[in-house]
């Protein structure tokens, strides 16, 4: 059916004369009635648009008709913007691949209006389809610029769902095959996205690697910077290479934001505490508590608490938990993957605390707990090793309601399995 059939049985479904539609829509006289005959072949979209609009006609169900006699590049450029206004998921699909394969565009300068056009959008689902879309494209004509340019772009959107997080850092990882076609702005994003992704996967070496790429290219000091020299620091902790957390923590603690300087206590207090200096590395978290925000408070009361626990402090972990009500909102907050690290930690410590003064019930509980966050965002290194923790303190102790304890574990377990689809 042509577009202007459509527009003809929708008009008489209303019951209008086209007098009525000239006057609804303030057309001048005569073209709707042109639109209709065919003898306007390609309708301007604001004459379309007022026609679709007063007829009550969905926009997809004109497309195919419009899209088959419109190429003009700022025509189809306006009709996409006017489509993402109203949300026409099916129809922005449609008009991509159109100005794509437009005769009237040269492949750069599609691809460019699209990928610009697309970065303005705030809707994440259709911004990634748009990239994706431009992605494939750019692949198939061997534009490697765009192919960058696209690769990245879908690559920060999807390292945002944390139930995927292995599968979109190594997607993330093939763009250093295009590294050369990215701005020097690009670079140093990919480069510290990727450093604080690799850490939060424990991908240590990875971490090492990426950052030390942004430093070497980085002359500003942002807060981007901080934050991967940071996690850059917290690979080499977890890699036990001391000598170079405490080289990296000099150069660290000069960056000018909020954050740094309790980091850098906490630190080294983790450093001190690692070599086993534990008067000296308690005495650094005690000092700092009073004087730091929400989340490092948080961080600080973790650490002592696992040093407490180690050393059979129970009186003192004690004293610890009973300040669980200053850092509730962090254990609330998951808006980041290390969060998830960290309040999975504070539980495993809790469950800890209560096996050591022989409270299985809540050792359960607390265990449980923190079974249940390690296991909500692909942390399945320590998820692991919690389980084992678990059934090696439990196999040795005798649980009085041991059908709970599994049934809990089995809903953990469950819950899991629907999570990521495995």
């Amino acid at each position: 059916m042509s577009l202007g059939l459509i527009v003809k049985k929708h008009r008489e479904r209303l019951g209008m004369t086209l007098d009525q539609l000239e006057k609804t829509t303030g057309l001048a006289t005569g073209v709707p009635s042109r639109v209709e005959t065919g003898e306007t072949k390609r309708p301007e979209l604001k004459t379309l648009l007022s026609v679709v609009k007063a007829l009550d006609i969905p926009l997809t169900n004109i497309l195919k008709e419009y899209l088959a006699v419109e190429n003009r590049p700022n025509v189809l450029k306006k009709l996409l913007i006017e489509c993402l206004v109203i949300h026409e998921v099916t129809a922005i699909s449609q008009i991509v691949l159109k100005i794509l394969e437009s005769p009237r565009h040269d492949t750069d300068d599609a691809l460019e209006m699209l990928y610009n056009t697309t970065k303005k959008i705030t809707d994440q689902k259709i911004k990634l389809m748009i990239f994706e879309e431009i992605l494939k494209y750019a692949r198939i004509h061997g534009v490697p610029i765009y192919i960058a340019k696209a690769m990245l772009s879908v690559y920060l959107i999807k390292r945002q769902d944390f139930n995927h997080m292995e599968e979109s850092y190594y997607q993330g990882k093939e763009i250093m095959h295009y590294i050369s076609f990215l701005t020097t702005y690009e670079k140093i994003l990919y480069y510290f996205k990727m450093t604080l992704q690799a850490y939060a996967i424990h991908n240590y070496e990875d971490c090492i690697y990426f950052c030390q790429k942004g430093l070497s290219i980085e002359k500003e000091n942002t807060r981007l910077k901080a934050n991967s020299h940071l996690a850059m620091i917290n690979s080499f902790l977890a890699l036990k290479k001391y000598d170079m957390v405490e080289q990296h923590l000099k150069i660290f603690e000069y960056y000018k934001f909020d954050f740094v300087p309790a980091a850098t206590q906490i630190k080294k207090a983790i450093i001190n505490s690692k070599k086993r200096n534990y008067i000296t590395s308690i005495f650094i978290l005690e000092s700092c508590l009073n004087n730091i925000d929400d989340e490092m408070k948080f961080h600080a009361l973790n650490e002592l608490l696992d040093i407490y626990i180690t050393l059979d402090k129970i009186d003192d972990a004690k004293k610890i938990l009973a300040r669980e009500d200053e850092i509730t909102s962090q254990l609330n907050d998951f808006s980041t993957p290390y969060r998830y690290l960290d309040v999975g930690k504070y539980y495993l410590n809790k469950g800890r605390y209560y096996i050591k003064i022989n409270h299985l019930e809540l050792a359960i509980k607390s265990y449980l707990k923190s079974l249940e966050i390690l296991g909500s965002a692909h942390t399945f290194n320590e998820f692991i090793k919690t389980m084992s923790e678990i059934f090696s303190v439990f196999s040795e102790k005798i649980i009085l309601n041991r059908s709970y304890f599994i049934h809990e574990l089995n809903t953990i377990y469950d819950k899991l399995i629907r999570r990521h689809d495995i």
